[in-house]
């Protein structure tokens, strides 16, 4: 089991946050959370995040050769998760949690200050642009199955944006009422694990 965490302070440690480890713990799973560069003891980015996540899958093959992987990502986690699963086999189960369609369209409703400069970006570097767009990777996830987490009320993802993501993969989606940004496993935390877990058994 390959856990991403969101962009926050704590890194890896968020895991062990709201129950998450312990009921996989408890479900029989093995688990690696890693630190996406720049965050804990990590050095500076070489590229877009996807790179250090297929890196970690490919430790886990290796190391768990004969077991099934699993992916749990959540908001950034769960966002570049995408990316590095798009074409991927290998992978039976996915849960994302609090995950933008599009890196820049989350960034343009939470810091509009910058709007100028993805403006800019869109322009310049479309190319770059297009691959940061989540729907065309989840358009392309080779896993068995997948499940997706968000609340209604996050400003920066609308529940819209949340079913148009979940809707390209084909996959439900547990809008969660009156939860923003990352508060999806507050308000409704057996739900949440209960739904992954499902989805995990589910997909070997």
């Amino acid at each position: 089991m390959l856990l991403l965490p969101p962009w926050q302070g704590r890194g890896r440690a968020y895991f062990h946050r709201r129950g998450r480890l312990q009921a996989l713990r408890e479900a029989g799973y093995h688990s690696l959370t890693i630190d996406l560069p720049n965050f804990g003891a990590t050095g500076p980015a070489a590229g877009f995040y996807d790179r250090d996540i297929k890196a970690a899958l490919t430790y886990l093959e290796c190391r768990c050769a004969g077991l099934p992987i699993h992916f749990w990502g959540v908001s950034s986690g769960g966002y570049w998760g995408h990316a590095a699963l798009a074409g991927r086999t290998g992978v039976s189960g996915a849960m994302f949690e609090d995950v933008s369609p599009h890196l820049l369209e989350w960034a343009w409703r939470v810091a509009p200050l910058g709007r100028p400069f993805y403006l800019f970006f869109r322009t310049a570097f479309r190319r770059s642009y297009r691959f940061l767009d989540a729907r065309l990777h989840a358009a392309v996830l080779q896993v068995r199955r997948a499940a997706y987490v968000a609340g209604d009320t996050d400003l920066g993802i609308p529940a819209a944006a949340s079913r148009e993501l979940a809707a390209v993969q084909g996959r439900d989606l547990l809008l969660v009422p009156g939860a923003g940004h990352l508060e999806a496993i507050k308000r409704a935390r057996e739900r949440v694990i209960e739904l992954a877990l499902e989805t995990f058994a589910n997909s070997v």
